[in-house]
């Protein structure tokens, strides 16, 4: 029988209640040192008196002692041969006295973790065998042991030190079962056909059937050894051990499943399976599946006081070298997970070294267009001219960080450091597990950039310069990458303190140009404001070097240089500092001056101002609330009165981009109207998939003249830093491509995500690290999925639903549901005969299908009430035209859509300064809804552009107003 161990050296029996606890009267260390410090005494005093109240007890587990420390994991396994303690008249001079050294000790029989650890044992069975002893054990601090007991039972009952600092998310004392169990495991698989493996509740192994080796789980619990991953999960199961665990914790991530409720999911999911099965029923076994990323996790630690980083011997001192406070006390710490590691393990997968080649064969609409980061001028002044990224093995990378809050009672947040691969197609390019983790900062205080960034600026520089040894999947021989930082992207906060310069709303606050700015009146304050400047719209502008000279001074000086504290770790990693860090229109855009201009409109302290909208806000709510929006448009429209200021980044876009200039036409002055569709165009422009050169010039122009009439419309009190970036916008653009690409839209979902990777509130950053590593394994885990299997993995990481029953009819196409048999018309029929002859009048038909990952509805489809999915763009006879779809139609094949034709107009216009006339406004324009007499056309559906969205302003109107989206990349 086992005993269990408490901090006070209290061993129990852990199989039955009944049995008294005792003291083992050993290893009296921690008390000895802890007793001959000063402060300590009442303390230790305290914990004898209670210790002596717990001995006279007749109920030892009601009066036991506190303690605040760890205790060990209780094992549940229920022993036969537990100590029956009637048959003992004296149970502490019986356990003390028939207590055996650990040599002799089976681990397979230990309850603790690590069988195979020092532990003290029971056996009533076999007395002889078990040492005596003449002296009874005396409490803590007795005077009655000598020295000699101590060091003759010191080896029995000595507690490894793993045990007292154990490894998060692992259970205590497990690391040398599990050497042991890897062992075995190894003779078995080096042929050894009588090797066997007896445990008391698991099954004898015959190595010479490999078809009948089955494990009892509980049985591989014990042993801790590792089980393949394409092993059925139990004999004839349909699913590998694999594949099984991927799903759950596609499962558990998908609906944010909590520790308890997944341990409870493994333990439902083996009692519907066969016995015996390799099915995991701890979540200690299931994350350690997951746990296998190769790159070790390095802890640095820093001065709590001064953010210090200690290197060498400075994390042994007593005392910070910099501020002299006590470390003890002040010493943090935070994570770096190695890169070159993780890039090593991403070159292993399957098609990851191919995809890296997307910038040579990729193919732009248009060849003087910027259309992704590789056409902006940071990417091509290190891919042209033989530059170092025309070397197809050499990559770059594009970090992100900002604050993630943990919890809601606490000011802890973490900080994560992402680093993401730009080579990789935007899809991938975006996939969680396609990033780089490189760091986790975790805290109650913002990150010291200037120790947190150091170890990454260290990493990044040895691998711009001497490159890493990788061997790519399918490749026999391995090739040196190098990579580069480009730019980089955050909010500006975090951009404040990435950068080591002033705060966005203080003096020299803006990242791009050197305005001071200035204070200003602003209710019962005052407010740092950026006033539009004539004579130096946009200047005088920053520029890197400058930047370096400015960093130089102030940290010489002592003093801020034209906003510049110091220097920052990433100035000198070969990337432009100020032109490589992106203005993140996620932010500064929508979050930003959308939501500004709601608050303006309607809140109740601006109702007596000219622009005021609240008196229409009631009218104003219910046509917003009637808006059907299509599939990819996650989020259903809500009110502003109630939730303004609860809208998301991507409810403030579909406003801007589609719902606002219908329902502000008619309701806004005209002169507020058109200062606003000023916005709505440039930001539509500098946000498409495809931009070319004159379209930034013109989104420029629009930019200007619209920050240089705010002042006039809204007051100078109201010129914030996130207005004053307009102007950069365009630039911004001509640096990194358009604003989708180096938008946190999808860096802010990964933080999300972060958030459902933690249970509990012990160590939350290494269950955090820990996940991601597993969830850069998906790649891996999903390449021998059966097809069945893999739709399910899809259908779980994906966010939105997924259709089940769906039936491929050519590459990129599914027809969905039910097909119903129509009727067609004459002029469909005249235009099918020429891909079809002798088609009869009657065919079937379709109402939904699956183009590009996207459903497409038809008008015949009435079972969305609050979605329309049917009004799209199309391509006919070379021309774009509006229309909505009445069904589909298969032909040899082949998919078409017949289309009811809309016809649209222009009917808003700007006033461009730079314009003589009026440029009509491309963004939104007026449709009338098509009847029975609208011109139908037949079209394949591969020459469906985009779905639309359609504005409605009247409840019984055929007129309405019809939106393309931006792009066809960014996804809510």
């Amino acid at each position: 029988m086992s005993l269990y161990f408490t901090r006070n050296r209290i061993a129990r029996c852990l199989y039955c209640a009944p049995c008294y606890p005792v003291l083992a009267n050993s290893s009296r260390k921690w008390y000895t040192r802890s007793h001959s410090q000063p402060k300590l005494v009442n303390k230790m005093a305290g914990k004898r008196k209670r210790y002596n109240e717990y001995l006279r007890s007749d109920d030892p587990y009601s009066s036991a002692p506190r303690t605040t420390a760890w205790r060990l994991q209780r094992n549940i396994d229920v022993d036969e041969n537990c100590l029956d303690p009637e048959s003992v008249d004296n149970e502490s001079e019986y356990l003390y006295d028939h207590a055996q050294p650990s040599s002799s000790v089976d681990p397979r029989e230990s309850s603790l973790p690590g069988g195979s650890l020092n532990t003290a044992r029971v056996d009533s069975d076999n007395d002889e065998s078990l040492p005596t002893h003449d002296e009874s054990p005396q409490p803590y601090g007795s005077e009655e042991v000598g020295e000699t007991a101590l060091q003759e039972h010191e080896g029995w009952f000595t507690i490894p030190d793993i045990w007292m600092n154990p490894k998060p998310g692992s259970s205590m004392g497990c690391q040398q079962q599990d050497e042991e169990s890897e062992r075995a495991a190894g003779d078995l698989a080096a042929g050894d056909g009588d090797a066997t493996l007896d445990t008391d509740r698991g099954a004898t192994l015959d190595t010479n059937d490999d078809d009948d080796i089955w494990f009892d789980a509980e049985c591989h619990e014990e042993m801790g050894s590792p089980i393949a991953e394409d092993r059925p999960l139990y004999k004839g199961a349909p699913l590998t051990v694999g594949e099984s665990l991927l799903l759950v914790l596609a499962f558990s991530m998908r609906h944010q499943l909590s520790g308890e409720c997944l341990q409870d999911l493994l333990v439902l999911i083996s009692l519907h399976c066969s016995v015996p099965n390799l099915c995991k029923t701890s979540l200690y076994l299931f994350h350690q599946h997951f746990s296998k990323l190769k790159a070790p996790l390095i802890f640095h630690k820093f001065c709590g006081a001064c953010k210090i980083l200690l290197q060498g011997d400075d994390a042994s001192l007593q005392h910070c070298i910099n501020c002299k406070s006590e470390l003890s006390r002040t010493e943090e710490f935070f994570i770096e997970i190695p890169l070159v590691e993780q890039l090593k393990y991403m070159f292993t997968r399957k098609n990851f070294f191919q995809d890296l080649q997307y910038r040579f064969i990729r193919h732009k609409q248009n060849k003087c267009n910027i259309e992704d980061i590789y056409d902006g001028e940071q990417y091509t002044a290190h891919f042209q001219n033989e530059g170092f990224l025309s070397n197809c093995n050499n990559i770059s990378f594009f970090w992100y960080t900002d604050g993630i809050p943990l919890f809601k009672s606490s000011k802890f947040s973490i900080w994560p450091m992402y680093f993401m691969i730009n080579e990789l197609p935007y899809e991938k390019r975006i996939m969680k597990e396609n990033m780089l983790f490189a760091g986790l900062w975790y805290g109650s205080t913002k990150p010291c950039m200037g120790s947190f960034l150091e170890p990454f600026h260290s990493v990044l520089s040895a691998i711009r310069h001497d490159g890493i040894e990788v061997t790519p999947f399918g490749h026999s021989q391995s090739i040196n990458v190098k990579g580069i930082m480009i730019g980089g992207t955050c909010d500006l906060p975090a951009k404040c303190i990435m950068l080591n310069m002033t705060q966005f709303n203080g003096k020299f606050g803006c990242g791009r140009c050197k305005q001071p700015g200035k204070h200003v009146p602003s209710g019962r304050g005052f407010t740092h404001v950026y006033p539009y400047d004539h004579e130096n719209i946009d200047g005088p502008k920053r520029t890197h070097v400058g930047t370096k000279e400015a960093a130089t001074d102030a940290l010489v000086n002592g003093t801020p240089v034209d906003g510049i504290k110091g220097p920052s770790w990433f100035m000198f990693l070969g990337c432009d500092i100020i032109r490589g860090t992106a203005i993140d229109y996620m932010h500064q855009v929508l979050l930003g001056i959308v939501r500004k201009l709601l608050h303006l409109w309607f809140s109740q302290a601006n109702s007596r101002e000219s622009f005021s909208l609240r008196t229409s806000l009631d009218d104003f709510d219910n046509k917003l609330l009637n808006i059907k929006p299509p599939n990819f448009i996650t989020r259903v429209s809500r009110g502003i009165a109630e939730h303004m200021k609860y809208w998301k980044a991507s409810e403030c876009r579909s406003f801007l981009f589609y719902y606002s200039v219908p329902l502000l036409s008619g309701v806004m002055e005209v002169q507020y109207f058109r200062h606003y569709l000023l916005l709505v165009q440039a930001i539509f422009l500098l946000n498409s998939t495809s931009i070319s050169p004159s379209d930034i010039i013109y989104s420029e122009q629009l930019l200007r003249q619209f920050v240089c009439m705010f002042a006039t419309l809204y007051g100078e009190q109201h010129m914030s830093a996130n207005l004053h970036l307009l102007i950069h916008l365009a630039d911004n653009v001509r640096d990194l491509g358009p604003l989708w690409v180096s938008s946190c839209f999808h860096f802010e979902g990964i933080n999300g995500e972060l958030l459902n990777l933690f249970h509990g509130t012990q160590r939350p950053e290494l269950q955090i690290v820990s996940s991601i590593g597993a969830m850069q394994r998906f790649p891996t885990c999903i390449n021998n999925m059966t097809e069945p299997v893999l739709d399910f993995y899809y259908h779980l990481a994906s966010k939105g639903k997924t259709p089940q029953k769906k039936h491929l009819v050519c590459p990129g196409v599914f027809v969905l549901g039910k097909a119903a048999l129509v009727m067609l018309g004459t002029d469909i029929m005249n235009y099918l005969n020429d891909h079809a002859p002798n088609m009869s009048g009657r065919q079937l038909v379709y109402k939904r299908i699956l183009l590009n990952k996207l459903v497409y509805h038809s008008s015949s489809y009435t079972v969305p009430k609050k979605r329309s999915s049917y009004t799209v763009c199309y391509k006919h006879l070379d021309e774009e035209w509006f229309g909505q779809v009445q069904f589909y139609i298969l032909i040899e094949s082949k998919c078409y859509a017949v289309i009811k034709r809309m016809q649209t107009e222009a009917t808003f216009s700007l006033e461009c300064w730079a314009s003589d006339t009026e440029i009509p406004f491309s963004v939104i324009q007026k449709a009338h809804l098509p009847d029975d007499n609208s011109p139908v056309d037949v079209a394949s559906v591969s020459d469906i552009v985009s779905l639309c969205v359609l504005v409605s302003t009247e409840q019984c109107n055929s007129e309405v107003f019809i939106a393309k989206p931006p792009n066809d990349v960014e996804k809510d």
